[in-house]
């Protein structure tokens, strides 16, 4: 359990940032977890961890996803 706790830190900063600032979850409210985190911790890239991690927004409904660029 520490170990997986401890392979947060590898998360990158902007996200440990968001994680942080997150306001505090109210009764039905969809929790992010360590869990839901775990996919975006193996990825060793911050680029590609905040892909997924906007993925994760968007599918807890924090956020909005972006539109995809027009091409």
């Amino acid at each position: 359990r520490i170990s997986q706790i401890l392979k947060l830190l590898t998360l990158a900063p902007s996200i440990q940032e968001r994680l942080l600032s997150l306001p505090p979850r109210m009764a039905g409210d969809e929790p992010i977890t360590e869990r839901d985190l775990r996919k975006v911790v193996d990825e060793p890239r911050w680029d590609r961890q905040r892909e997924l991690f906007a993925r994760l927004l968007a599918l807890k409904a924090f956020v909005q996803p972006e539109p995809p660029p027009d091409r």
